[in-house]
């Protein structure tokens, strides 16, 4: 084997264990959510005028935009 052949090898070798390598096709997601006692809280659920803290910040902005 050349020093070149060895050079290659070396730089396939460490890339793959820095970039990792293909692997089986597999992968994993992760999903975050808010914990839900208190979305509608956050959220608002449209019952009796609830808009939540986003929905009365949005109404609040949109009445004091000067």
């Amino acid at each position: 084997m050349s020093w070149a052949e060895i050079g290659t090898a070396a730089v396939g070798v460490i890339g793959g264990a820095m970039f990792g390598g293909k692997g089986s096709g597999s992968s994993q997601t992760e999903q975050k959510t808010v914990d839900p006692r208190f979305a509608k809280y956050i959220y608002g659920d449209g019952s009796d005028g609830n808009n939540g803290i986003l929905g009365n910040a949005s109404d609040w902005y949109n009445a004091n935009k000067s």
